[in-house]
């Protein structure tokens, strides 16, 4: 197994996992049911811990890429999902302040949408890499003026 084959693995886990949190969270925040956001707040910890796996075997990948793909989707790439590593880093710091202090949750429900919407944008552009037909889309024009 080299880093693309633990890019690929492991970059479904934040993406999807950070959605799941995000519903076991809200029920533990409209229930005041501590015990959901206990879980919800390990489970942003160590998702968070995930994506830096992530972020790190996405460098090794684009190494092992550099000369067989098109340059240009795979530093749009990687400019969001640096992004996304920076919102999840925060994001889990915060999630561990919140599981000692019982304090700031609805700041820990706000970045973590705000880090789905990052991760979102990042895995879009990441299957870009390598699936031609979605390459198209209109955002990617708006992308391309806003990074000039």
């Amino acid at each position: 197994m080299n880093a693309i084959h633990l890019h690929l693995i492991l970059n479904h886990f934040p993406t999807v996992g950070f959605i799941i949190v995000l519903f076991i969270f809200l029920h533990g925040l409209y229930r005041k049911n501590e015990e959901f956001n206990f879980v919800s707040l390990w489970f942003i910890i160590v998702l968070s811990v995930i994506t830096i796996f992530v972020y790190l075997s996405g460098e090794g990948a684009e190494e092992l890429l550099k000369n067989k793909l098109d340059k240009e989707h795979i530093e749009i790439h990687e400019s969001f999902g640096k992004i996304s590593l920076y919102l999840s880093i925060v994001l889990g710091l915060l999630s561990a302040f919140s599981l000692i202090t019982k304090k700031l949750r609805w700041l820990v429900l706000i970045l973590l949408i705000i880090n789905i919407l990052s991760l979102g944008i990042t895995s879009f552009y990441g299957a870009q890499i390598r699936h031609e037909e979605i390459r198209n889309l209109p955002i990617k024009k708006e992308v391309r003026n806003y990074e000039r």
